[in-house]
């Protein structure tokens, strides 16, 4: 068994799988709150908004959020308001469901370590979506940073943006809010860009994820053989 301070993991595409339907309605949401915001028409809004995300993944060498983008480079838009307009059309409980895979290896790494949660989705549909595939309780609100809460740090705009991946300050918090050590952290995780690399150049192990399979490859790779989960 692994000696660690604390196992973070990544949300969407790690814990729950990608899918269209939940996909489809972030860059739908940036468009309808530029079209209402900035008093442009949907096409102009859905060419500025092209050209920025273009943009921003090209200084950052890989993918990137539509949150991101939008809180980035319009901050006319709030949080709360972007926030309010992905969860009105996301699909949540109609798409996904728990899976007993990922179920039984997230139990059996909460028994082992001390575990917390770490994605760029904001507060509300990341409630959703653990109670919808069944890891709620694993991640409670108090073991989260989401991008609304780094909405609510006081600090200006860009210094929030800073502690939303794959800007390292997000880990760095989680880091100094928990107690634990860089290198006896581990970041779970499927992006290279979002979750790897930043957890690797504070020198944090990593384990990445190509699909939500993968996390039940997890306990083995820990060694947690044979140790008993966590209470759901």
């Amino acid at each position: 068994m692994k000696t660690l301070d604390l196992v973070i993991f990544d949300l969407d595409g790690t814990l729950c799988p990608s899918d269209e339907r939940l996909n489809r309605p972030y860059p739908e949401a940036a468009v309808r709150v530029l079209e209402r915001r900035m008093g442009w028409s949907r096409q102009k809004a859905q060419q500025v908004f092209s050209d920025k995300h273009r943009e921003l993944r090209e200084q950052v060498g890989g993918k990137i959020t539509n949150t991101r983008v939008l809180l980035q480079f319009f901050e006319e838009v709030s949080f709360q308001e972007y926030e309010q307009e992905v969860n009105r059309l996301l699909p949540v409980e109609q798409v996904l469901r728990p899976l007993a895979l990922v179920v039984d290896a997230v139990s059996l790494v909460c028994g082992a370590y001390p575990t917390f949660l770490f994605t760029t989705n904001n507060e509300g549909a990341t409630d959703r979506i653990l109670r919808a595939i069944g890891l709620w309780s694993f991640f409670p609100p108090d073991r989260r940073f989401t991008v609304s809460h780094a909405g609510r740090l006081p600090l200006p705009r860009q210094e929030q943006l800073e502690h939303v991946k794959p800007s390292v300050k997000g880990f760095v918090r989680i880091l100094e809010t928990t107690g634990a050590g860089a290198r006896q952290t581990l970041m779970v995780g499927d992006s290279e860009t979002s979750d790897i690399r930043p957890a690797a150049s504070l020198g944090m192990l990593t384990f990445k994820v190509s699909r939500v399979e993968d996390v039940g490859l997890l306990p083995a790779w820990l060694g947690l053989q044979g140790l008993s989960p966590a209470p759901a």
